[in-house]
């Protein structure tokens, strides 16, 4: 058995209760299945060298690497907020999401971290859920997602 492989992808402004939470509830799951199972392991990736979260939070990250799973969290987002000059800056994130999906990969994502999804262009002719604040947004720019 092998465990599965899961990157949870830090950047800048993302929510590190959800990075955090990624590895703290896999742990939970990893001991309420058993020792015969196989489990998870879990770490922290980015392309960057160096991520502050949401807030200031310094977090230690590992480079991007092959994972089964690419968790991408969420970020702070405000109605009203221009989503286009919040993502902007996430080029790197974002082309590294496409890259693994292009790789056969799974991409999963937390809460406005389905925002990273859309601008990959991975969410056509699938279903996405996003916080319900912003699903209208989401629901416009990915007119052909079942948001």
């Amino acid at each position: 058995m092998c465990a599965l492989r899961v990157g949870v992808l830090a950047y800048p402004g993302c929510f590190a209760s959800e990075v955090f939470g990624v590895p703290d509830l896999l742990t939970m799951a990893t001991h309420i299945a058993g020792p015969d199972r196989a489990g998870y392991e879990v770490s922290v990736v980015s392309s960057r060298r160096r991520v502050a979260a949401s807030g200031g939070a310094v977090l230690a990250v590992s480079p991007l690497r092959e994972v089964d799973v690419l968790v991408v969290p969420g970020f702070e987002l405000l109605p009203g907020l221009d989503v286009d000059a919040k993502l902007a800056p996430l080029a790197p994130e974002i082309a590294a999401i496409r890259s693994h999906a292009a790789a056969g990969n799974a991409v999963v994502s937390i809460c406005v971290g389905a925002f990273l999804l859309a601008q990959a262009g991975l969410l056509k002719g699938r279903r996405a859920t996003t916080a319900w604040l912003f699903a209208d947004e989401l629901a416009r720019r990915c007119p052909d997602a079942d948001v």
